[in-house]
């Protein structure tokens, strides 16, 4: 740990007592931007990860391509929940009774042979070029936003927000509804 970063320790006090120091502005200012970081990378890895693992199978076809695309969806989402499972179970427990430090280095450990595992599979991977310029894109979508923010919607209740197939309408079911 970095010994200007960590928090002073307010003693074992009563629930109601409150420590008399505040952190420091370099304290915040490294809380936030580590939140920051974690935003930003989440926000690019997991919108990504299930179209790359699409795109593994991109080459194959019929029932082989439907039969693997739902093991990677049903493995996908169980890694999610078992991940998470975890992280709020045995590293807080862990953390609580081994300390922060060994909690924080199993984390580091696990991060690192993932990053290793990717870095050495690699080259066996499927890796799609993209369609189209994703910044151009990006520019678009905002141009369009923009052009279209006085847009009124239709009122709930006349049917107007349920997709119209020709003579088929669309709507909701009711089956599951309280």
């Amino acid at each position: 740990m970095v010994p200007i970063l960590v928090a002073e320790d307010c003693g074992n006090k009563d629930q109601n007592s409150q420590c008399a120091h505040s952190p420091t502005t370099l304290q915040l200012f490294v809380l936030l931007t580590s939140l920051v970081f974690l935003s930003i990378g989440a926000s690019g890895v997991r919108p990504c990860s299930v179209p790359f693992g699409v795109d593994q199978f991109a080459h194959w076809s019929g029932a082989r391509k439907d039969r693997a695309l739902k093991v990677l969806f049903s493995w996908y989402y169980v890694s999610m929940g078992a991940s998470a499972i975890i992280s709020i179970t045995l590293i807080v427990y862990l953390q609580d009774k081994l300390g922060w430090k060994i909690g924080f280095a199993i984390s580091v450990a696990i991060m690192a042979f993932a990053t290793f595992l990717n870095i050495v599979t690699s080259p066996i991977y499927i890796k799609m070029n993209p369609q189209k310029n994703t910044w151009l894109s990006l520019v678009q979508v905002i141009f369009t936003a923009i052009r279209n923010r006085h847009i009124q919607f239709p009122e709930a209740g006349n049917g107007m927000q349920y997709h119209n197939t020709g003579e088929l309408e669309i709507v909701p079911s009711s089956k599951m509804r309280y």
